[in-house]
């Protein structure tokens, strides 16, 4: 069984090598000592959601100045492990019934690299004013516990909102523009795989373009190259939103003959992508 894993902030592993100790500190301290209750010798992994591990064992349980426990870690070894290439992010729109959230949170484990929440047309749940922090803050929390639960070393990022025109704009112009954006709709004529063959295996389109800030509404580090699969709310995506999209340069793609909801479409084509990637 692998040991379990802890995130901590990019950087914290940064110079950090064999034979060193390494300070767990903070909630994720707390969630080693007192729920997994962790004690010494025990093995764990540190990572610090760019893609460095720290792999090492359990030295010493103790209390810190807060009060709240703290770990010293004998570190064995440091892995940098790369990121997949290419990437995928899931631009996923807000659906009711927590549909949304188990599609990020299945997406996380099967490896998407960035999350970006679309208020769509048809979407019923919107997140209006605060309401998109928060909502941004929730998605952000689900993608960081399943990170854990699935030993990843990349921590997928969570863009701010987008409405239908910021995301028109992104794949026409914005960092989206030279990457696949792969349309899932029930009417397209081309299945996934057929878009992707279309490729001609070149499925970060003729380049690789370096995104905007995630506050811009784009995962800042994981669309520099890749695909974008597009998923629409529990009434699907429009005919005039669609078309829009198409236009824009996406590519409208078909899953199969059934219909899945929103909370499956997204971790299915993943995994399909998985497959026709040759990564599973």
């Amino acid at each position: 069984m692998t040991p379990p894993e802890f995130i901590v902030a990019p950087g914290a592993l940064d110079g950090l090598a064999a034979g060193a100790v390494f300070t767990l500190e903070g909630p994720e301290a707390h969630h080693a000592a007192r729920v997994q209750r962790l004690g010494a010798g025990e093995p764990i992994d540190v990572v610090d959601g760019l893609g460095r591990r720290a792999r090492g064992r359990v030295a010493q349980v103790e209390k810190a100045d807060d009060g709240g426990p703290r770990l010293q870690i004998d570190v064995a070894e440091t892995i940098d492990e790369p990121g997949a290439e290419p990437g995928i992010v899931l631009v996923q729109a807000l659906a009711k019934g927590g549909r949304d959230e188990r599609a990020v949170e299945a997406a996380t484990g099967l490896g998407a690299q960035g999350i970006v929440p679309w208020a769509a047309d048809r979407s019923v749940v919107k997140w209006p004013g605060a309401k998109a922090a928060k909502g941004r803050e929730r998605w952000r929390a689900i993608v960081h516990a399943e990170t854990k639960v699935a030993r990843r070393s990349h921590l997928p990022e969570v863009a701010g909102l987008l409405d239908t025109a910021g995301l028109v704009r992104a794949i026409a112009t914005g960092p989206f523009a030279h990457l696949a954006v792969l349309v899932l709709h029930e009417d397209a004529a081309d299945h996934l795989s057929a878009q992707l063959a279309a490729l001609g295996g070149n499925p970060c389109g003729s380049g690789a373009a370096r995104p905007g800030t995630a506050d811009e509404g784009t995962p800042e580090r994981s669309a520099r190259s890749g695909i974008v699969l597009v998923v629409g709310p529990e009434g699907g995506i429009s005919g005039p939103e669609l078309d829009r999209l198409c236009e824009a340069g996406g590519r409208a793609c078909l899953l199969g003959r059934g219909v899945l909801r929103a909370s499956a479409a997204g971790p299915a084509a993943i995994a399909a992508l998985n497959a026709l990637l040759g990564r599973w």
